[in-house]
C-alpha cells in the first residue's frame, strides 16, 4: 500500500465529543438567562406519612387502646398494732416492776430506818444520863410507861412519872458512879416493838439492862427496863 500526499490524514488534534451531552439552550431564551429543568435526582414534595404515636403498642392479639385498668397491688398488712400492743405490754410490764420495786425498797428502807433508829433513841438517852440531864433523858421514856427497876441495894423503885424517874437516876448515880460509857445492841425488831440490850459502864460497875421500845406516833419511846 502506497502513501498518498493528496488523501486527508486523520488529524489527532480533533475534539472528541464529550461523553456527557451538551443541554442545548432554547433558541426563544435569551442567552444568560436560560434555567436547567430540575435533575431526575432532585427529591420531590411528596406528602410525609404520619408519624405514629408515641409510647408502647399494644402487643399482637391485644385488644386496642386503652387497655384494661389492672387493680393496684394489695398491700401487706400491717404489723403496727402488733408493736403497738408489744409496747402496752412491756409499758405495763415495766410499770409494775417499778411499782414492786419502789415498794420492796421503801419496806427495807423503812425496816432498815427501824433497826438504825431505836438504838440511837437509847443512845440519845443514855447520853442525857451521862450528863446528868434527867429531865431530857425522859422525855425518851413514854409518859404512859410504868415499871420497875432493881437498884444495886436491892430496893425497887417504880417509875410511873418524871419524879420517881429522877430519883432512880440520881440513886444509881450515886451508888455506882457516874456513867461513862453504853453500848445497845438491838436484839429483836417486830413492827413497832423494838428490845435492846445495853451494854452500861459505870465508874464502880459494868451491868446489862434489858429496855422495850414502842414506835408511837412515828417516835420510839422506853415503856419497859429493868435499870438505869
Amino acid at each position: 500500500m502506497s502513501f498518498d500526499p493528496n488523501e486527508p490524514t486523520l488529524s489527532t488534534d480533533i475534539p472528541l465529543p464529550s461523553t456527557t451531552p451538551a443541554q442545548a439552550t432554547p433558541s426563544h431564551i435569551p442567552s444568560g438567562q436560560y434555567q436547567a429543568p430540575p435533575s431526575a435526582y432532585q427529591g420531590y414534595p411528596y406528602p410525609q406519612p404520619a408519624m405514629p404515636p408515641a409510647g408502647p403498642f399494644p402487643a399482637p392479639g391485644m385488644p386496642p387502646y386503652p387497655y384494661p385498668v389492672m387493680p393496684p397491688p394489695r398491700k401487706k398488712s400491717s404489723l403496727l398494732w402488733l408493736w403497738i400492743t408489744l409496747g402496752v405490754l412491756g409499758g405495763v410490764t415495766l410499770l409494775g416492776c417499778g411499782i414492786c420495786g419502789v415498794i420492796g425498797y421503801l419496806g427495807i428502807s423503812l425496816v432498815q430506818s427501824d433497826t438504825v433508829q431505836a438504838p440511837a433513841r437509847v443512845t440519845l438517852y443514855y447520853q442525857s444520863l451521862q450528863t446528868m440531864d434527867y429531865t431530857k433523858a425522859y422525855t425518851y421514856v413514854s409518859p404512859d410507861a410504868s415499871f420497875s427497876i432493881t437498884q444495886d441495894d436491892g430496893s425497887t423503885t417504880q417509875i410511873s412519872d418524871e419524879e420517881t424517874f429522877t430519883s432512880a437516876a440520881q440513886s444509881a448515880d450515886q451508888q455506882l458512879g457516874s456513867i461513862e460509857s453504853s453500848n445497845p445492841r438491838l436484839v429483836s425488831l417486830n413492827n413497832t416493838v423494838a428490845k435492846i440490850a445495853v451494854t452500861v459502864t459505870r465508874t464502880n460497875k459494868v451491868y446489862v439492862v434489858h429496855l422495850t421500845l414502842n414506835k408511837i406516833n412515828g417516835s420510839w419511846k422506853i415503856v419497859e427496863a429493868d435499870g438505869i
